[in-house]
């Protein structure tokens, strides 16, 4: 018994000796990652040390008092990128890490807008992740709407993948994502803040009859396939759903108008002429 203890312990002290070897070849990287504007520590930082060829080799997550310790690497020189969501990532490259020695390296991040997934609610209606949702979605955002000038709601949809668009005049387009039926396609189920949007009579969809204009309209989303019996057999055609603003984070009156003859001209309100001619007034507070 007592020689199988003393192999028990030379093994031991052979593995702490070969530990206490190792640990003098490779050295260590510490410090702090603190908040650049207000210097205050940042918990769950990732501070990750890359070789020459950018490959990270060693890696480390800050304290709750934004400190860190990166240990075992290799002696050498190497690029140290300090990351965390919400803030600039910080790169410091040619960073000397010695054999037994302790490398120090204070990071102050710099606070940063980022766009994060976006939320849609035309698949299941509950406000949830776009990539979370049951249903391949499109999203046109307020500023790709503000940004694109446009007739009407067509023109926002023209590039989305898997959408289909037949221009018949300056307003007049059948919009469609599964294929067209007929020449005034009514397969695609258009909704408006969750209301039909379709012409009840004819039973087709006309965008220069959709009662909202871009300033009015908050985002855009398209469900490509079937999306759920939710919205009815209607749905397997696709989901167009336009979102407008709501009035209680949308504050301010809007006054717009469209008229013409045979055209249109934003900005003034004509009237018309023996039925050959379109109006549009529209007015939101």
């Amino acid at each position: 018994m007592t020689s199988v203890l003393r192999a028990w312990w030379l093994a031991f002290a052979g593995l702490a000796a070969t530990a206490t070897l190792l640990t003098a070849q490779t050295g260590s990287l510490a410090g702090k990652v603190t908040d650049a504007q207000g210097n205050l520590a940042l918990a769950g930082a990732r501070v990750a040390v890359l070789n020459a060829a950018l490959r990270q080799i060693a890696s480390a997550s800050s304290a709750s008092d934004g400190s860190y310790r990166v240990t075992d690497v290799v002696p050498g020189i190497y690029t140290v990128v300090v990351s965390m969501i919400g803030y600039a990532s910080k790169r410091v490259p040619d960073v000397q890490i010695t054999a037994g020695g302790t490398a120090t390296l204070d990071a102050g991040l710099g606070a940063r807008a980022f766009e994060i997934n976006e939320i849609v609610v035309s698949a299941s209606r509950v406000p949830e992740k776009i990539l979370d949702a049951p249903a391949s979605i499109a999203t046109v955002s307020q500023i790709e709407i503000q940004e694109r000038p446009s007739m009407t709601v067509t023109d926002h949809l023209k590039g989305i993948p898997g959408v289909d668009i037949s221009q018949g005049g300056i307003l007049q387009a059948n919009i469609v994502a599964r294929g067209f039926n007929n020449a005034f396609s009514g397969a695609l189920l258009t909704l408006i803040d969750n209301r039909y949007a379709s012409v009840p009579s004819l039973r087709v969809n006309i965008p220069a009859f959709f009662p909202a204009t871009n300033e009015d309209i908050e985002r855009v989303e398209f469900v490509l396939g079937p999306a759920a019996a939710l919205y009815g057999p209607n749905a397997s055609n696709g989901v167009l759903h336009i979102i407008t603003k709501s009035p209680f984070t949308s504050a301010g009156t809007t006054l717009s108008y469209e008229g013409g003859i045979r055209g249109t001209t934003p900005g003034v309100l004509a009237g018309t002429d023996n039925g050959a001619g379109i109006g549009r007034f529209s007015f939101r507070h």
